[in-house]
């Protein structure tokens, strides 16, 4: 877009304007580009996903012992579930707002990081239980 300054206001409408007709018409996207190239290596690459689940498993099992007011099992698994929300709305609904990502995509995203924290949840629930300090006294 023109970025000319001292233009008029009506100068500069009709500069987005055209701006804005020719991005709607024109093929747009993002192309990752590496001019060297380099080979595709998935053990590292799974590697470093391992190292990342690991760490949110970490940090997601440190907020559920923090909590010490959800004593069910269904509610912590639901608390560290909700978590998965928290990569979508911070980095995949961006990608569709800002960068035009197709819906599906941005809607597999969601069913997967819901289902990769649902799984988390069972787990980490089943290991990270209120202390006794937390849990109501038992009525005479």
């Amino acid at each position: 877009m023109d970025e000319t300054p001292r233009v008029t206001k009506e100068q500069k409408a009709e500069a987005e304007k055209k701006w804005m007709e020719k991005y709607y018409a024109s093929p747009h996207g993002i192309l990752i580009y590496s001019s060297a190239g380099e080979p595709f290596n998935l053990a590292k690459h799974l590697g470093i996903q391992a190292i990342c689940d690991v760490l949110v498993g970490l940090i997601a099992a440190v907020l559920l012992g923090q909590v010490t007011s959800l004593k069910s099992y269904p509610s912590r698994v639901i608390l560290v579930m909700v978590l998965g929300l928290i990569p979508f709305f911070a980095v995949n609904v961006p990608y569709w707002n800002w960068y035009g990502f197709p819906e599906k995509y941005t809607m597999i995203q969601l069913v997967d990081k819901l289902a990769r924290f649902l799984v988390a949840g069972l787990v980490l629930a089943a290991m990270i239980k209120p202390t006794a300090s937390a849990l109501p006294a038992a009525a005479p």
